[in-house]
């Protein structure tokens, strides 16, 4: 907060901080409060109400205004031209916002391809398996009774479910050289 209100003190205002952190600002008989959480009505006797309140954090405690953000608001409030080393500092800020801004669009661009192709590659290995269960439906049919069975013997729900799904896989390899899944099987 100290670095915030060291920014609105360069907008040639009077910034005042009280000790939760939270500051006031007043220009022309407007008041402005910059907290990170809600206030305190009993004070508002002494200072009285906000003609706007920014909060920089949620509910939740994620950010939601950076002071680069506050000063702008404040700024804009106030109807002061923001000159200077601070507009090129708010600039610097901005700047690096749109540049974290294009690096995540473009994260998500990539990881939404390789979904695409993990997609694509698993449909190919299905199409791939279809004959084979076609052809062998009784013998795998066994096989998953057999799975079922083996798997009653674990001692709960998780327990049972990957023993069936190990016995299954394993059998079908055992018997037939083919990777089979339980789960493809079943989509099959």
């Amino acid at each position: 907060m100290r670095d915030m209100k060291a920014l609105i003190n360069r907008l040639g205002l009077k910034a005042k901080e009280a000790a939760t952190g939270t500051i006031y600002v007043e220009h022309n008989g407007k008041k402005v409060r910059v907290a990170n959480h809600e206030p305190n009505f009993a004070m508002t006797k002494f200072r009285g109400d906000a003609d706007l309140e920014i909060y920089t954090h949620d509910v939740e405690g994620s950010e939601i205004n950076d002071k680069y953000d506050v000063v702008k608001m404040i700024a804009e409030f106030f109807e002061i031209e923001i000159k200077g080393t601070l507009k090129s500092i708010l600039t610097k800020a901005s700047n690096r916002k749109i540049a974290e801004r294009n690096r995540l669009a473009e994260l998500a661009k990539a990881n939404k391809k390789e979904q695409e192709a993990i997609k694509e590659a698993k449909e190919e290995r299905l199409n791939n398996l279809a004959d084979f269960v076609a052809e062998n439906k009784e013998e795998l049919e066994a096989i998953l009774a057999d799975a079922e069975a083996y798997g009653d013997f674990g001692s709960n729900g998780a327990k049972r479910r990957k023993r069936r799904r190990n016995y299954f896989k394993n059998e079908v390899l055992k018997r037939f050289n083919v990777e089979l899944e339980l789960s493809d099987y079943k989509e099959l």
